[in-house]
Order: structure tokens, then C-alpha cells, then sequence
């Protein structure tokens, strides 16, 4: 046997005692909300002033240049802290290529070029890896290598 529940018109007897003492005891609960709160929830249910129609409105935006003054891209090469070493346009500061890491292994500093067999998921176009594939696995100098081969990098790829 199969037992049809059919839902009743307006609302349930518990629903309609439960609301009458809800409003019954609103004072009461509004005051602990605030205290809770520390009248924070008396405040939100304030009507709050329309803006001033005169009021200067400051618009900030965000990213590039418009794209009818694009300047002229000035790549530079730059090794960075965490040991990458990328080519960056110097004017918007956006990363251009990703050459490669500066490691440390067996107690030397070598620099190891972007290139599939080095572990690099995105390797270098092929006429800079080319131009700079005698650099890779490289030594460094201890002082001031890093220098030293960003300004290698820089006048092989004619960027000085």
C-alpha cells in the first residue's frame, strides 16, 4: 500500500508558533545581537545615505597601456634572486623568455639553459637557444657571476 503525504495550503502549526515567539521576543534578541556585535547589527540595519552627487570620483585602472601608445619594447636580461634568468622588457616589466637556472652542484655554480633535456617544460626558440648553447651547464664565477652572464647573454642576443 502506497501512502500519498500531499502538502497543506499555508504553513505548518509549528512554523506559525515558533514565529509568534520569535516576534514575541525580537527586543530582546536584537539587544543581544548588538551586544554580541557591539552594535554592529543595529547599525547594518540602518539606512545608509545615498552618495553626494558632487563628490570627485577617483578611477583607478589597472593594466596596460592603451593599445594605440604601445612603446617600443626594451628587453634587458636579468638574473633574478631565486637563481632564473629571463629576458624582461624593460619598459612594462613583463617576462619575454625564460632562459634558464642558475644551480649549484657538486659545490659549483653552473648555468643551465632552458631546453627540454634540462627539464624545462617550455624550451627556448631556436634561434636563442642557438645563439647561447655554448653557455649551457657553464661555471660561475662565486662573485659577481651572475652579472658577468647577464651581460654575456645580453650582447650575444644584441640587447646592449
Amino acid at each position: 500500500m502506497v501512502e500519498i503525504v500531499s502538502r497543506r495550503d499555508g504553513p505548518r502549526p509549528e512554523d506559525v508558533r515558533l514565529k509568534a515567539l520569535i516576534d514575541k521576543n525580537r527586543p530582546t534578541i536584537e539587544r543581544i545581537a548588538d551586544h554580541l556585535t557591539q552594535g554592529g547589527y543595529s547599525a547594518g540595519k540602518r539606512a545608509k545615505p545615498a552618495p553626494r552627487a558632487n563628490e570627485k570620483t577617483i578611477v583607478h585602472v589597472l593594466g596596460g597601456l592603451d593599445s594605440g601608445k604601445t612603446p617600443e619594447s626594451r628587453p634587458v636580461v636579468r638574473a633574478t634572486l631565486n637563481g632564473r634568468v629571463v629576458v624582461v622588457d624593460d619598459n612594462s616589466g613583463r617576462q619575454l623568455h625564460h632562459l634558464g637556472e642558475i644551480r649549484r652542484r657538486d659545490g659549483q655554480t653552473v648555468f643551465s639553459l632552458a631546453t627540454a633535456e634540462s627539464g624545462f617544460s617550455a624550451p627556448l626558440p631556436d634561434e636563442i637557444l642557438n645563439t647561447l648553447a655554448d653557455l649551457d651547464q657553464a661555471l660561475l664565477a662565486s662573485d659577481g657571476g651572475e652579472e658577468a652572464l647577464s651581460h654575456e647573454i645580453a650582447s650575444r642576443l644584441g640587447f646592449e
